[in-house]
């Protein structure tokens, strides 16, 4: 049976890991630890945002050496840096510190979106207000959005329809919060596609649709998966993801 690590997560995704047989061991967050979890893990390693990374990695190597791990993984977005760390240094099966700094940089990501010839929105880097005004008045489609580099569920998003917004949306994000990101602004619905590597290859399983707030913040409130989309579209979708996540 397979050693399983399992970093962060909600019982959802203790459900579905439920269908395989799988020993897990559960690196958890003492805050997020639930009854259910507890139950359906072999081991569990709990931690705490005070904890040092060298402390939580000798109690991870810990657990390897009598069990021997065969991968790593996390479904929570905010625990990517901390499980990609851990790959490296137990030298398992999972997603590298290199793949997570394309994910949680969008200014890296759309660098590489570049280099690799996919189409992607005008950006830029910037670090203050006159950068921003700089790269609006260059912009075609006259709405841009400017965001962190890093964040999770649209966190920092804020939308700037015109020249006067720009000083509030500095402001609402934080002066002083060091790079930003600010892209040109891409209208109608949203969604998000969902996926799996399967022997080094990315297999597209299902097409989200998702419900924000919408201008200026677009928070996330509800998710609708699997969305069908007309056929024609899904085609689209799916070869879009392939160069991305299997470029020639």
């Amino acid at each position: 049976m397979k050693e399983v690590i399992v970093v962060g997560g909600t019982d959802t995704i203790f459900e579905y890991l439920g269908t395989i047989k799988l020993n897990i061991t559960l690196v958890q967050y003492k805050e997020k630890i639930t009854g259910y979890q507890i139950s359906r893990a072999t081991k569990i390693i709990l931690i705490d945002e005070e904890m040092s990374y060298g402390e939580i990695l000798e109690q991870v190597e810990l657990e390897h050496s009598r069990r021997e791990f065969d991968v790593i993984l996390t479904m929570t977005e905010n625990c990517i840096d901390l499980c990609s760390k851990l790959k490296d240094d137990l030298k398992i099966e999972g997603i590298s510190k290199i793949s997570t700094g394309y994910v949680r940089n969008k200014y890296k990501m759309r660098l590489k979106f570049k280099e690799l010839g996919i189409p992607t929105m005008n950006f830029l880097k910037v670090r203050n207000k006159s950068e921003i005004k700089m790269f609006y008045d260059d912009c075609e489609v006259g709405e841009t959005i400017l965001k962190p580099l890093s964040g999770t569920g649209s966190e920092g998003i804020v939308k700037i329809s015109g020249k006067e917004d720009i000083d509030s949306a500095w402001s609402w994000i934080g002066d002083g919060t060091g790079d930003l990101l600010v892209e040109e602004f891409v209208g109608g619905s949203e969604y998000s596609a969902e996926g799996v590597f399967v022997n080094g290859k990315h297999k597209l399983l299902a097409i989200t649709k998702k419900y924000t707030t919408g201008d200026p913040h677009f928070i996330e409130t509800a998710h609708i998966q699997p969305y069908n989309l007309p056929e024609k579209y899904y085609k689209k979708i799916e070869l879009y993801v392939s160069q991305v996540h299997n470029p020639v």
